[in-house]
């Protein structure tokens, strides 16, 4: 279906039921485009619910991150601001983390806050920001109801926050989010928003018990870019990176498996808060989200694992939309980003956006002829969550443009990439010597112009500048 038509069929359906609809925004953790089922995979597959979300909804081809890392992306989805002007750089303080966050005023720029007040029943359930601890954090503003624990990616064994309540659960993190939100959907007056983050897949991988057994003769499917070693014009920090040896592979191929087990309890969920909503007589004014923070890699450029990246592996991440006036089975192709979530969820709840927001309504903004990617290389502790071992791949600070066809990228080394996807789909070969003076003049100024635009209209400038593969 065109775009237009697709925008005007939204939001007829919108204004016909007199209501404010309600949402449901699923965000997982660390989900790569591998692991994405396909539209028909429908009894037997290993995400057949989420596949059926695909047939019933649209599906963003081209949907990116502003930063291959958790808690960047993450505030950029709640505020719908780059990283450089959320503040939030990092997963650690003083760059990064709940404490830069907080810092710099962006409680009170989330999506929460508005929908709370506009109307909303509101609760979030889930991981939240990297640094928010479960025993001594406050509980952000907006939320009617937060659930959500600082130690759920063992799964099993963690504290519970819910509204200040500790308590020690034996589920499986994504079950219990589960239940509490089919349980919540159920005692909520209309409309709701609901946020659903498990920790999955991100590390160690722990599937529910149930779950162990399934997909071990599964093969981790391997691009061209998987073991890839340097060529010419590699940026140095993949040289760096040394050859996969055979345990380290046997070693991703089981990391694969066990985030395909991981997924199923997600795809599980996505079912059940269907069901749920279905049984209420309320899926017909429900729209539902499925998204990632970010991608990841497991052996691309002999890497092992992990994310961070300006590559297609890290920065493209699913984005699956369902709800009234979607067109069932729809596909929207063009350069959409993580900051366009926030204005359209405001949207959809009839709401004003903040003069704040960088981004453009995922459903109804103007196209863009390139994606933004900004990356500070600050702090690896080994207490991060997302530590990069010496050796597996930990790229300088970066800032890179996605185009329609192309990618090119500026290393705080001096280094630049640029890749033609067209001719080159997995990235393999740097030609960024074999541009023009003119054009790598054209591609800085717009690299310049994205590091520093604030505001929807800047940002729009910035990431519309007709630059062509």
């Amino acid at each position: 279906m065109k775009l237009l038509a697709l925008i005007l069929c939204i939001f007829a359906s919108v204004a016909s039921a007199q209501t404010k609809p309600n949402i449901v925004f699923i965000m997982v953790d660390d989900f790569s485009m591998n692991l994405m089922p396909s539209p028909t995979d429908a009894i037997v597959g290993d995400m057949p619910q989420l596949a059926k979300m695909m047939r019933d909804g649209v599906t963003f081809s081209n949907y990116f991150v502003t930063d291959s890392l958790c808690c960047p992306s993450r505030a950029s989805m709640l505020t719908g601001m780059m990283p450089h002007n959320t503040g939030v750089r990092n997963n650690e303080a003083p760059y990064g983390g709940q404490t830069a966050f907080t810092a710099n005023g962006n409680e009170a720029k989330t999506f929460a806050l508005p929908m709370q007040t506009g109307g909303y029943k509101t609760a979030y359930m889930g991981k939240y920001l990297n640094g928010w601890l479960t025993l001594s954090s406050p509980i952000p503003p907006g939320w009617n109801r937060f659930v959500s624990t600082s130690l759920g990616y063992k799964a099993y064994g963690y504290p519970l926050n819910d509204n200040g309540v500790i308590s020690y659960p034996p589920d499986h993190f994504t079950d219990l989010i589960a239940e509490q939100g089919r349980l919540w959907i159920t005692q909520s007056r209309q409309p709701f928003f609901l946020a659903l983050a498990p920790f999955g897949p991100h590390s160690p991988y722990v599937p529910a018990v149930r779950h162990e057994g399934l997909f071990l003769d599964v093969v981790m499917p391997k691009t061209p870019a998987y073991d890839r070693r340097p060529g010419v014009n590699t940026p140095n920090w993949l040289r760096d990176v040394p050859p996969l040896t055979a345990s380290a592979k046997a070693l991703l191929d089981n990391k694969f498996i066990l985030r395909k087990q991981t997924d199923k309890g997600i795809d599980e969920m996505i079912g059940k808060i269907r069901n749920r909503l279905v049984n209420l007589g309320i899926a017909d004014s429900t729209y539902i989200v499925f998204t990632s923070d970010n991608g990841y890699h497991l052996g691309e450029f002999s890497m092992g694992s992990g994310k961070q990246s300006p590559f297609e592996f890290d920065i493209h991440v699913p984005m699956v939309i369902v709800g009234p006036g979607i067109a069932p089975g729809s596909v929207v192709d063009r350069i959409t980003m993580n900051i366009d979530i926030m204005p359209m969820i405001l949207e959809l709840a009839g709401l004003p956006v903040p003069a704040t927001v960088d981004g453009r309504s995922l459903l109804t903004g103007a196209p863009r002829s390139m994606a933004a990617v900004e990356h500070l290389s600050a702090g690896n502790s080994p207490d991060d969550p997302d530590y990069t071992p010496p050796g597996a791949g930990l790229p300088p600070s970066y800032t890179a443009l996605r185009g329609v066809g192309w990618m090119y990228v500026e290393y705080a080394t001096g280094e630049v990439g640029y890749y033609d996807l067209i001719a080159d789909p997995h990235q393999l070969y740097n030609v960024a010597s074999s541009l023009t003076t003119a054009r790598l003049a054209d591609l800085h100024a717009a690299i310049l112009a994205n590091g520093t635009c604030v505001g929807a209209v800047q940002c729009a400038a910035a990431q519309n500048q007709g630059i062509s593969p």
